[in-house]
């Protein structure tokens, strides 16, 4: 991760915004990345060089979560989010990378490394 922080050359992390609502894994709503979404390719570059012996799932889909643990059935999931796509966030900064292991049904994610990008 310093790798990446190094890339950055800056000490204030990046500006992303989100919007599309869509479910993930687990019934996590979340929105999708715009603005910034190619920075966090970069790091998913890095890490993928750094531990790709270690690695079990590449998907990768940038995103800010907006709650875990949903149990609405398909139909209203698709009611929601499309109630929410007109929303856009206004910029907000990124000032801290997290990996997390993969989250199962019977154990949830860990975190693996952090990086705080914003010096304080």
């Amino acid at each position: 991760m310093e790798r990446f922080k190094d890339l950055l050359a800056g000490d204030e992390g990046f500006t992303l915004t989100a919007s599309m609502a869509q479910f993930l894994d687990h019934g996590s709503l979340a929105l999708g990345i715009d603005v910034g979404k190619e920075i966090c390719l970069m790091a998913r570059h890095i890490i993928e060089e750094e531990l790709k012996e270690s690695l079990a799932d590449y998907r990768f889909h940038p995103h800010l979560t907006l709650f875990t643990g949903n149990k609405m059935e398909e139909k209203e999931r698709k009611q929601l989010a499309a109630s929410l796509n007109h929303i856009k966030t206004g910029a907000f900064v990124c000032d801290r990378v997290t990996l997390r292991s993969k989250k199962t049904d019977s154990a949830p994610s860990m975190e693996i490394c952090s990086c705080v990008l914003k010096n304080e």
